[in-house]
């Protein structure tokens, strides 16, 4: 069978997360009646993401089952979010003139009808003719497309079982060296793995029991870190950063969203309070270091406020990584 050409992608949380991202990112700047014409507008994005979804069906190009098993849950959320007093939408037409109310209202109850219509598609049509098979492997030509993705991020010529075992060993090295390294200089007389089952148990003590504990040790930590970056990098942004709070189930523990290069739009360090039972004290860390600052906000930041880059450099683009060459 010829293989044809493959566009694999994804996104953040589908088309209605990353719709109410996208206008959060533009909100702190264009609240206005452009902000609502885009509202308006997804009725439309949402049936051309649904023909787009049913081309795939046809051509049996479909996500898994397991890809699929929060989909229901998180567009009926997003439903009940959209009906109740944390409205995303509300909230970021918040600042609308009054004399575009009317307005308002339609859009919102038109995007909450595509949500809807998203829904009963996804059950109804989709769902149902998912694959079970997990993976590029359940594709057409999946495991070709594969090992050619692996060529291209490796920038090797190694097998996917190849680059597996190399991973294997490279997990057991780690272990190995924090066993050594850590726990055996600390007195701690548990193996690896029942130091981390002890650290993620409910009774160790590693875990905020409300939200606004999660938030403000963020904030604090964010805090920490900025006082100690001048004793490691020389300048830093001018744009401010911002920890926000999140409570999506579906979304990240944490990350970032860049601002603007005038400095107008703070960078965003998006902290998800929901589930606490899975957001440990001892990942706040390397979250915050990684997502937050100096991680994604200098980097993005500084690149973005260097007039003298070109704008293949200023602009973060690291989410293109999924996509590879194909022909």
């Amino acid at each position: 069978m010829k293989c044809v050409r493959i566009h694999l992608c994804q996104g953040y949380g589908g088309v209605h997360n990353n719709f109410i991202e996208a206008l959060d990112w533009l909100g702190q700047t264009a609240r206005d009646s452009n902000l609502l014409s885009r509202v308006e507008a997804f009725a439309a994005q949402a049936k051309s993401y649904r023909a787009l979804l049913r081309q795939g069906m046809a051509e049996h190009r479909v996500a898994s089952k397991a890809m699929l098993r929060q989909v229901g849950d998180q567009l009926r959320e997003l439903m009940d979010d959209l009906d109740g007093a944390r409205s995303p939408l509300d909230k970021l037409l918040v600042a609308l003139p009054a004399h575009l109310d009317a307005r308002a209202a339609t859009a919102k109850a038109s995007f909450r009808a595509a949500i809807e219509a998203l829904l009963l598609f996804f059950e109804e049509e989709y769902i149902p003719v998912a694959r079970t098979q997990e993976g590029c492997a359940g594709l057409p030509c999946g495991e070709q497309v594969y090992a050619l993705c692996l060529r291209y991020h490796t920038t090797t010529a190694m097998t996917p079982d190849e680059i597996h075992e190399l991973g294997l060993a490279e997990v057991a090295r780690i272990q190995e060296r924090y066993q050594t390294d850590v726990l055996d200089k600390l007195g701690v007389s548990t193996s690896f793995d029942e130091f981390v089952a002890k650290c993620r148990a409910p009774e160790s003590g590693q875990y905020f029991t409300n939200k606004k504990e999660l938030l403000d040790a963020y904030r604090a930590l964010v805090g920490k870190i900025r006082g100690l970056l001048p004793a490691y990098f020389a300048s830093e942004p001018r744009a401010e950063l911002e920890v926000v709070e999140k409570d999506a189930a579906s979304a990240p523990a944490a990350y970032y969203m860049q601002g603007t290069a005038d400095g107008k739009r703070p960078g965003k360090f998006y902290v998800n309070v929901s589930n606490l039972d899975q957001r440990p004290k001892y990942e706040m860390v390397a979250l915050a270091l990684h997502e937050g600052i100096p991680g994604h906000h200098l980097q993005g930041s500084l690149a973005l406020e260097n007039e003298n880059l070109p704008p293949f450099l200023r602009f973060i683009g690291e989410t293109s990584l999924r996509h590879v060459p194909s022909s």
